[in-house]
């Protein structure tokens, strides 16, 4: 995936206009939605300025479309204008950090970003293998880089000798429990002079397929990353709530309690990765004795946090009743984040036995729905069939009346138009065309004469 990564980057021009660019030129969802919008256009201008105002090397260059890349992945989001202004937000941080004074940068300790890091890879199987060694490292480890990647935060080096003093490191371990099934991938990242910074994320694969198993490790690739992600943007940007001198607390646990319940209010808001961060916050203070705050913030990290973003994903999915790639998306990623409580809480039979449970409702409902969608595949092949059959019928009728002759292409694309929730993607010569049914996301081929009309799936 990181091969793919780079490929993009191969294709886009070197010259980026980050400033304010052409609304006339949008050309993707994400620029007309910055054009629509004020306030998205006022952040994009001071983005803008900022860039501009850097020397144009060509490190800076590469970060930047990086970030465009990563941007513009906000087409996709259920809160478009949200993923933007976050993606913003975080863009012109790290650019206004950038900004100061290179001497005085370096000596408060902060982390210049990019970060050169020279990359890793280890495996600990215990003589288990689920897949082949190639696919763990390509659905973990590369997922993860990969979406490390996008940010910019970091410059991959090659493994030489002469980096290793200067460069960071970054590891990425694959460890499997063969007898609970149950698959890790810890990112640790060492920057010289500064902390070390790790994530981890766990899953359970039992029993599932080949393909089941794939998707399992490339979510911990995901989940891993956006961790690492979270940690690495909070200490570069230095935010008050997370600096290094409020972090250990020795005598009291007022301190302990307000960063808890800071952590609670980001899960309430469903920023689950600021959560995530917090409470690890809370588990790492160096307070002796036994603090509640802290057994609250572990329970969380392995059960609560998880548990509630699983349930939150079964919840949405009454918000997407006419988007069937959305609910499908909702409910795998409810087993996946299912499948980490699981592996999470191996020790714990009634925790195990609930969240089974849940796991066996929601492969009920994802039955369910892969029928529900077969029907709708089905259904829409024969609306298509029945209403081109009509409109032909209708065509012949009217050039036998007139005399005229009829054409080769019988069809034509602007007769598709008709046709509620499909739409053309391609038409191939004057006889075929490829569409779309837009609920089930099926692609079809359409043959079209005056004597035959043939509906086949595509691809």
């Amino acid at each position: 995936m990181s091969r793919l990564v780079l490929l993009i980057l191969s294709v886009l021009p070197l010259a980026v206009n980050a400033a304010s660019f052409d609304c006339k030129r949008a050309w993707n969802r994400v620029e007309r939605a910055i054009c629509a919008d004020p306030h998205l256009s006022k952040m994009d201008d001071q983005l803008g300025r900022l860039y501009s105002s850097f020397t144009q090397d060509i490190n800076l260059k590469q970060q930047q479309r990086i970030w465009i890349l990563s941007r513009n992945q906000c087409a996709i989001s259920t809160d478009t204008k949200q993923c933007i202004e976050s993606s913003y937000l975080s863009r012109i941080s790290q650019l206004q950090a950038l900004a100061g004074d290179t001497q005085q940068h370096q000596a408060s300790g902060a982390v210049s970003i990019p970060v050169s890091v020279v990359i890793d890879y280890s495996l600990r199987t215990g003589n288990w293998y689920p897949l082949p060694e190639k696919d763990m490292k390509a659905a973990a480890a590369d997922t993860a880089l990969a979406k490390l990647s996008e940010t910019g935060n970091f410059s991959i080096v090659a493994n030489e000798s002469g980096m290793k003093r200067t460069a960071g490191r970054m590891n990425f371990n694959i460890s499997l429990v063969g007898p609970a099934e149950i698959a890790k991938l810890t990112i640790e990242l060492r920057v010289p002079g500064q902390p070390s910074f790790i994530s981890t994320a766990s899953i359970s694969v039992k029993g599932l397929d080949y393909q089941g198993i794939y998707k399992a490790f490339e979510h911990i690739g995901n989940t891993s990353a956006a961790q690492m992600l979270a940690k690495f943007d909070a200490y570069v940007m230095r935010k008050p709530e997370y600096r290094r001198d409020e972090l250990i607390f020795s005598e009291n646990d007022d301190k302990l309690r307000d960063i808890y319940q800071l952590a609670q209010t980001y899960k309430s808001d469903h920023k689950y990765q600021e959560a995530r961060l917090f409470f690890e916050k809370v588990t790492e203070a160096d307070k002796t004795g036994v603090s509640k705050w802290k057994a609250l913030a572990e329970d969380e990290l392995r059960y609560g946090l998880r548990m509630f973003e699983a349930k939150q994903s079964i919840i949405s999915m009454g918000r997407y009743s006419k988007e069937p790639l959305s609910i499908s998306r909702e409910i795998t990623n409810a087993k996946n984040l299912l499948r980490q409580v699981l592996a999470d809480n191996i020790d714990d039979v009634k925790r195990i036995s609930e969240t089974q449970k849940m796991l066996d409702d929601l492969d009920v409902s994802s039955q369910a729905f892969d029928v529900a969608m077969q029907s709708r595949v089905e259904n829409a092949k024969v609306v298509i069939e029945r209403n081109l059959r009509a409109m032909v019928q209708r065509k012949m009728n009217m050039y036998f009346m007139t005399s005229k002759s009829v054409p080769d292409g019988v069809c034509e694309k602007d007769d598709f138009m008709s046709i509620r929730d499909v739409e053309v993607i391609k038409q191939l010569d004057d006889k075929s065309f490829i569409v779309k049914d837009t609920i089930s996301n099926q692609e079809y081929m359409v043959k079209c004469s005056e004597d035959k009309i043939d509906v086949s799936l595509y691809g």
